[in-house]
């Protein structure tokens, strides 16, 4: 490893005070090649592209991309473009076709494939979003590098609106959704989205972005756009950038190339000044530069620029930048989509062409620091932090040349992390726009108690590894545990959900989930299972395979509560040993029989009191008996007999009379169950007058045996 790293650290630095250093970095260079590099995490990316051009030609255009920002998408991703990537246009309306074919590209076949992308104009009735992105994912699948990404442009407002005779919209997303996109994912093609106005279907365009870990822009103006696929090269290329100051751009001596996108107003005329002095323009530029002029924006490329202060005039931005070529760079380990909540590590590493930079000296003389900021919101830094290679505070190994710290991100979002690597003689650094989206799937507690629902922790974003302070909510068994999970863990085959609870003594408590009203997307459970008092971590989990047969799993966020269960739990019943009971054998209580000469004389109105005070005797005498209680079916009797006598004359013969004595003539009581022979024979002239049992009659026939 000599060249470029060893130029820097002697020509440069032995000049000052730090020669000595210098002399033995110089000598640790020359036999670095025996060091073995730490490449455990930290690779470095494939910088080659294969890309599709997914072109909506449908006639809704016309009202979702009003300025035909579609076509300045083009050329904004054909001047990002270069050497070694390749490309193919695919159009779609009602049906897809290929434009063209996945061909090698260079900057001098651009004027080329943008004519094919004007000649695309607005035709078919109907938008088969689908069909687009089947194709386009078929010319990926037929031509395989792999050495280089594999990604989709997708240029649409995202209206799936196919031909009713062939397909119906929901059919159609939902074989999108979960049939071609976790396909590209598992292939690892991502596809990027932009909508251009406020008709587009943002929604599903966020989605399809989202289920491949893809970008999505809303760009409604030239500037928003052009400001969209800048992300989009940093996103891809990941280059090494320089910020633009407000006088321009400075350029390190070892830089081979540089490529400067500056932002500009519309009919203003840009200029870069070198730092000899010399003025370049659209017009009169030399050979080794290369100007591609759009509506709002400039791309100049520079083969070997001038070391130094590059100034830009024309122009009042500040926020353009410029990628430069170099053999020393600085590589990130960054993901493009994280799930809010985790905390994943932000690892950058220094490469010399294509071998990592691994000697503990460079370690102590390099500084890394990582800057997050918001880019879907005006918002200062989040977070600014210095990048450690001590073994400390997040880093794996000390010394490996690996430089680390843990970040956390909660709120949902749009980001940008910039890395920056200093020196004493150079400044290297890097851009990579990000996603924070929501987590596969999470929990919620809903507690009755003094906190009445309790979600699970979301920080401001500004921290890493240390927890924030939150509430832990006092929670019962009636408490529900609500789960959440998103629309691509839905996708998963043989899905088991469940919330796992840990006690402070670590006690495991599984709780299955069932779903709400068949949604495969929210469910809930109670901690009626739950036994113990106590503090819990509970923690909602979901299990399933991949349509490849891959077994995944993700889990929520930990929520701490504190559990208190509101009724006592029963007491196992001890097993009860019955006593024999001592049989009373004394003889109930008998009624007493009621003279008929008397209810016959005295009346209705006499009868009517003398039976209720027989009915009162009838009790005293049952209370004075042990453990008696008259039975129900008598004194309903009794009752309809009071009712027939204060309403009507008896007549003697009545057989509830001859029922009723019969009843109180002895020790022989008759079964409840009396056959018809039986009562008949109670009495001859009840014999003669009711030959088919009246309702009272029935009531009587239906006394019990203990009566």
């Amino acid at each position: 490893m000599s060249g470029v790293l060893t130029s820097i650290f002697t020509n440069r630095w032995c000049s000052s005070r730090g020669w000595v250093l210098g002399l033995a970095l110089t000598c640790l260079i020359i036999g670095a090649d025996t060091v073995t590099a730490d490449q455990r995490e930290l690779q470095n990316q494939r910088s080659s592209v294969d890309v599709v051009l997914v072109f909506d030609a449908s006639g809704s255009m016309l009202k979702t991309d009003p300025q035909n920002l579609r076509f300045e998408s083009a050329k904004l991703l054909l001047s990002f473009l270069g050497d070694g990537d390749r490309i193919s246009v695919v159009q779609f309306s009602d049906s897809a076709k290929v434009v063209r074919d996945l061909q090698p590209f260079s900057k001098t076949m651009a004027p080329q494939v943008m004519e094919q992308v004007q000649a695309l104009t607005p035709e078919g009735q109907y938008s088969d979003l689908s069909e687009g992105i089947k194709l386009a994912k078929a010319v990926l699948d037929a031509s395989h590098r792999p050495e280089a990404q594999k990604l989709m442009v997708l240029l649409s407002d995202g209206k799936m609106e196919p031909d009713p005779k062939t397909s119906l919209a929901f059919a159609r997303t939902l074989e999108l959704v979960h049939d071609i996109l976790p396909d590209l994912k598992t292939k690892e093609t991502k596809v990027f989205t932009v909508a251009f106005s406020e008709f587009a279907d943002r929604p599903l365009l966020s989605e399809i972005a989202a289920a491949t870990d893809g970008l999505t822009w809303y760009s409604a103006t030239p500037e928003e756009l052009h400001r969209s696929f800048a992300e989009l090269f940093l996103a891809v290329k990941r280059p090494q950038v320089v910020a633009q100051t407000g006088r321009g751009f400075k350029i390190d001596d070892d830089v081979e190339e540089a490529t400067f996108y500056i932002n500009r107003e519309p009919g203003n005329a840009l200029s870069l000044i070198s730092p000899k002095s010399e003025l370049l323009s659209l017009e009169k530029h030399p050979d080794w530069a290369t100007w591609f002029s759009g509506q709002n924006f400039d791309v100049i490329t520079l083969k070997e620029p001038d070391p130094g202060d590059w100034r830009v005039t024309g122009t009042d931005h500040s926020d353009g930048f410029a990628t430069v070529l170099t053999d020393l760079k600085v590589l990130t380990d960054w993901p493009l989509v994280v799930r809010a909540g985790d905390t994943p590590l932000v690892q950058a590493r220094l490469y010399e062409e294509t071998k990592p930079v691994s000697l503990p000296e460079m370690s102590e003389v390099l500084k890394f620091g990582v800057q997050i900021v918001r880019t879907d919101q005006v918002a200062t830094p989040m977070l600014q932090e210095p990048l450690r290679d001590d073994g400390k505070g997040g880093d794996k190994v000390a010394l490996d040349g690996i430089f680390s710290v843990p970040v956390r991100l909660d709120q949902v979002g749009e980001y940008k992390l910039t890395i920056v690597a200093k020196s004493p003689t150079f400044v290297k650094s890097q851009q990579i726009p990000f996603s924070v989206r929501p987590r596969l799937i999470s929990l919620e507690v809903e507690s009755d108690t003094e906190h009445e629902e309790q979600h699970e922790h979301h920080g401001d974003g500004s921290s890493h590894s240390a927890d924030a302070h939150e509430v832990t909510p006092e929670v019962n068994e009636n408490s529900i545990l609500r789960v959440r999970v998103s629309k691509e863990a839905a996708a998963y085959k043989d899905t088991e959900v469940t919330v796992e609870l840990l006690s402070s003594d670590r006690r495991k408590v599984k709780i299955p989930v069932k779903r709400e009203g068949g949604s495969a997307l929210e469910s809930s459970t109670t901690l009626e299972s739950v036994k113990q008092d106590g503090e819990y971590t509970a923690t909602a989990v979901i299990r399933g395979t991949t349509k490849k047969g891959e077994e995944v799993s993700a889990t929520s966020l930990p929520v701490r509560l504190v559990f208190k269960r509101q009724t006592e739990q029963e007491p196992t019943p001890e097993p009860v040993v019955e006593k024999p009971k001592e049989e009373h054998k004394e003889a109930p209580a008998e009624l007493p029989l009621i003279p008929l000469a008397l209810v016959i004389t005295v009346g209705s109105a006499a009868a009517a009191a003398l039976i209720s005070r027989t009915k009162k005797q009838a009790k005293k005498s049952a209370a004075t008996v042990q453990k008696y209680v008259p039975h129900k079916q008598l004194i309903d009797a009794i009752s309809a007999l009071e009712e027939k006598i204060s309403t009507t004359t008896v007549e003697i013969n009545d057989p509830i009379f001859g029922i009723l004595e019969k009843q109180g003539g002895g020790d022989d009581v008759p079964p409840a169950e009396v056959s018809e022979p039986e009562v008949a024979n109670t009495s001859d002239v009840a014999q003669k007058e009711q030959e088919v049992p009246t309702q009272d009659q029935a009531k009587v026939d239906a006394l019990p045996d203990d009566i």
